[in-house]
């Protein structure tokens, strides 16, 4: 497969972002991490504050190379462990 990255990122996404609207960013690989992060300084978006979830280790430690602690890492390194690695965190708060 190959990830490709839009020049900029939507506006609507940016301002949802601004105004912390959403509630979780997923990561599912290295370079999503790194395509929005990039994205992200691009718009002018604080993602310090926003709760990341990764798909794994290595994704985490891009994560971490970027300066940002991911909120949860999935056990099983798929979209299902993913999605249950987020709800677990999110029925503890």
């Amino acid at each position: 497969y190959r990830t490709v990255s839009p020049a900029d990122m939507p506006p609507d996404a940016a301002d949802a972002l601004k105004a912390g609207k959403v509630d979780w960013v997923t990561f599912t690989s290295s370079s999503t991490a790194e395509n929005f992060l990039a994205l992200a300084q691009g718009a002018g978006v604080d993602v310090s504050g926003l709760r990341l979830a990764s798909i794994g280790p290595v994704t985490s430690e891009t994560l971490r190379a970027a300066g940002l602690t991911p909120t949860v890492e999935a056990t099983k390194h798929t979209i299902p462990g993913l999605v249950e690695a987020m709800l677990r965190i999110a029925g503890n708060q």
